[in-house]
């Protein structure tokens, strides 16, 4: 799994980023189970996500579900 980020609002110019993981983990052997896209991560920037509120509120529900697929 990966968690791309970047700085543009939308995730999904994070496409190109996970493509690139996914074909490393297919040329190496390790299985692919996806990955998280993030924008705006320049907001965040190593503030806490309790000060952040509902900026962050759908990382959090993202973060949460990965971590809760075991």
């Amino acid at each position: 799994m990966a968690i791309v980020n970047c700085g543009f609002p939308e995730a999904n110019q994070n496409r190109f980023a996970l493509a690139i993981c996914e074909q490393f983990a297919l040329e190496t052997g390790i299985q692919w189970v996806g990955g998280l896209a993030l924008g705006m991560g320049g907001n965040i920037s190593g503030k806490s996500f309790d000060k952040l509120g509902s900026m962050v509120a759908n990382v959090k529900k993202s973060l949460d579900l990965v971590l809760n697929l075991h």
